[in-house]
């Protein structure tokens, strides 16, 4: 997908095996797009006033982060509407996003940096996993088979592992910082 018209700043990317299809996100346009790899065409797939950041595909719903509304929103893969769900609220700009055991995880990197976890399309409140030591946690990467967590810090320049409880965290050796932040 070359930029268009009307793309001007790629944020969240993601593949679905099932319908064949990117769907990635731009925060200058607040939507995210789908290009169907099979007929080679973009379309927006989804608009709203928000910043959607980090995407991810459970099942049959899109999940994305919004740092302008503080939220992680969701809709339903078919593209319906009033399907849309506000996952959670009241968040300090998040924007890493994954998944693992029902649970979604994410980053904020707003006055209280932060890891967390909460199970999607329920009132539990997030459960904070990692609050120091990060400045900017901009990357989030899960491995479920070791039970670690991998966050690229954009500030220090650092990537931190921890178990995906958020104990035993450490910073890895032998990676030197790059030139500029990770996202």
């Amino acid at each position: 997908v070359e930029g268009g018209p009307y793309f001007s700043n790629f944020a969240g990317l993601v593949y679905h095996d099932g319908s064949k299809s990117i769907y990635f996100s731009d925060v200058n346009q607040r939507a995210i797009f789908k290009y169907d790899m099979t007929t080679m065409q973009s379309s927006i797939f989804y608009e709203k006033n928000a910043v959607m950041d980090g995407l991810l595909i459970v099942e049959d719903r899109i999940y994305w982060t919004d740092y302008l509304q503080g939220s992680i929103g969701s809709i339903a893969l078919s593209g319906d509407a009033d399907s849309y769900r506000e996952e959670m609220f009241g968040l300090q700009k998040p924007r890493a996003l994954q998944y693992h055991n029902s649970k979604l995880y994410w980053t904020e990197w707003g006055e209280s940096p932060r890891v967390a976890r909460a199970t999607p399309g329920t009132a539990e409140d997030p459960e904070t996993l990692v609050s120091s030591g990060i400045e900017w946690p901009n990357a989030l990467s899960l491995d479920s088979t070791n039970n670690k967590m991998f966050i690229g810090d954009g500030k220090t320049k650092k990537i931190t592992s921890c178990n995906l409880d958020g104990q035993n965290c450490r910073m890895l050796n032998n990676i030197e910082p790059t030139p500029e932040h990770i996202y």
